[in-house]
């Protein structure tokens, strides 16, 4: 009888996702196998965890922030010093963070100044961070934190073994995302899917993430060295350890076109976001 169950059972899962394949399932339908797979509104502006679609061309799933292929190898995670978990994926030569730092002390417990003030931050030369418009409630998930980079350079920011990235990495990346076609191709293979627009992800409609490489980049927006937010939900930002003159350090930004996480010189006192990222074992 046992024998026959898990027959029936599997019978059941290969034929779930084939009528998914299909897209015979309708998508406010809630359907459940033996307790092991629920398929829920994927159309919903926040599908519930563990949700799965196809979207024609891979089955994803949702995190609770963001749909990920579930082609890709299982997420990992890691734990910063205030108990932040963070999902991980190995990509290409690194593992990578797949979630924005959020991190407000650093590794030995100092804590870094949290400054919402738009004068103060503009003439800030000392470690900072703030949350979007200074609304953490609203913001922290799934965007994250955004740093100036005297942040970065003031402490060990991400979990121990772990670092924020300098520009091998970045190209590290860059040539793993190079892998899924052009450089607008490989733009769309680092981005998260959906879009705002419609209410199926965070990117604006006329930027296609297929968020291929498993990366979930997000358009988490920044604020200027002269303290003034903008660009949410319509570029990403992020903080290379590289170091390039008095006032300036590398940067990298995701948008439309062709900007993979291309590599900018930028005003330290940008407020933007980070990525932790550590080499794979041997």
């Amino acid at each position: 009888m046992k024998i026959l169950r898990s027959i029936l059972t599997i019978s059941k899962l290969l034929a779930l996702l084939v009528m998914l394949l299909y897209q015979t399932v309708p998508a406010q339908e809630l359907m459940q196998v033996e307790g092991a797979i629920s398929v829920g509104d994927s159309g919903a502006l926040i599908p519930e965890a563990g949700t799965i679609r196809w979207n024609g061309k891979d089955f994803e799933g949702f995190n609770g922030f963001f749909w990920v292929p579930l082609s890709r190898i299982s997420l990992g995670s890691v734990t910063d010093r205030e108990g932040n978990e963070y999902k991980t994926l190995v990509i290409g030569n690194r593992e990578w963070m797949v979630e924005n730092l959020r991190a407000t002390v650093y590794n030995d417990s100092t804590i870094i100044a949290n400054i919402e003030d738009t004068l103060a931050w503009g003439l800030l030369g000392d470690p900072a961070y703030c949350w979007y418009a200074n609304d953490r409630v609203t913001y922290e998930f799934p965007y994250g934190a955004l740093y100036n980079w005297y942040a970065v350079d003031g402490g060990d920011l991400c979990p121990s073994g772990w670092w924020v990235p300098d520009a091998s990495d970045f190209d590290d990346l860059i040539q793993a995302a190079m892998a899924y076609g052009n450089t607008g191709d490989a733009r769309a293979a680092l981005q998260t899917t959906g879009s705002i627009d419609d209410g199926t992800g965070l990117w604006p409609d006329h930027i296609d993430g297929t968020n291929k490489t498993g990366w979930s980049g997000q358009p988490a927006g920044r604020r200027r060295d002269d303290g003034v937010f903008e660009g949410i939900n319509v570029t990403g930002n992020f903080w290379s350890s590289v170091e390039l003159g008095a006032s300036t350090a590398e940067h990298r930004f995701l948008s439309s076109g062709n900007f993979a996480l291309t590599a900018t010189s930028t005003n330290k006192k940008r407020g933007s976001g980070i990525r932790c990222v550590r080499l794979t074992a041997p």
